[in-house]
């Protein structure tokens, strides 16, 4: 078994980790503009340093990190206006910047930074959500279940944003622990004799598959199933 796809077994069966040598910062901060408005909003910088020194360096130069990175950020400097908190376990979480609006440095007067917390940047919220995915996120998961693809390995939380009944939830619970088994089997069965990424992939898939097409049924049924998904890759 080569070195690569001993990653990707590791990194399928163990829970997520920090990598502190990916950190960066989430930074809270004030802009004042030059009409007299002022707003909050929120930036992650891969590589920032969370030090007086560097508060100020961003204070004084706040185009480092208001420049766009990603293809779907409007204009070529914005900030997100909210930004969620999701707990995945105790004394554990992940922030995901929601809700960005464009900004031109020319109109800026002056930022204020308001708190720099460190972050790793090889972990994170993946998904589509909004400022209002918040409430539900602050309800506790009854229940997860964890896939990994391409050296990334997602945890997948499933909350009842609604009133769904217990026994619903028994179902999924039960549905999800079939297959975990499933899955560990197979593990066990192909862990000495797969040569690739690929192929690895290609003997779990109908497993994965299999999952997401039972768990369809229960989202279709009731939309007020809600899922966060923890991801963590590496390099």
């Amino acid at each position: 078994m080569n070195n690569k796809i001993l990653i990707q077994l590791i990194i399928f069966f163990l829970p997520i980790f920090l990598f502190a040598e990916y950190n960066g910062v989430e930074i809270h901060f004030q802009i004042e503009f030059k009409n007299g408005k002022t707003v909050e909003g929120y930036r992650y910088l891969a590589h920032g340093k969370n030090t007086d020194t560097y508060k100020i360096y961003l204070e004084e130069n706040p185009s480092v990190f208001l420049r766009n990175e990603m293809v779907y950020e409007p204009g070529n400097y914005c900030f997100y206006t909210s930004r969620l908190k999701y707990i995945y376990k105790k004394n554990l979480y992940v922030y995901k910047l929601v809700e960005p609006k464009e900004v031109k440095l020319d109109e800026i007067q002056k930022v204020k930074i308001l708190d720099l917390e460190t972050s790793s940047y090889t972990i994170g919220l993946t998904g589509e959500y909004t400022s209002k995915d918040q409430k539900w996120m602050n309800t506790k998961a009854f229940t997860h279940y964890s896939f990994g693809e391409d050296l990334c390995s997602h945890d997948v939380y499933i909350h009842d944003a609604g009133n769904i009944s217990k026994k619903v939830k028994n179902e999924i619970r039960d549905l999800l622990q079939k297959i975990n088994t499933k899955v560990q089997q197979r593990f066990e069965k192909i862990k000495d004799e797969i040569n690739s990424d690929k192929e690895f992939q290609t003997k779990m898939k109908d497993l994965f598959e299999e999952r997401k097409k039972l768990l369809k049924f229960y989202f279709e049924k009731y939309k007020t199933l809600k899922t966060a998904t923890v991801t963590m890759c590496t390099c």
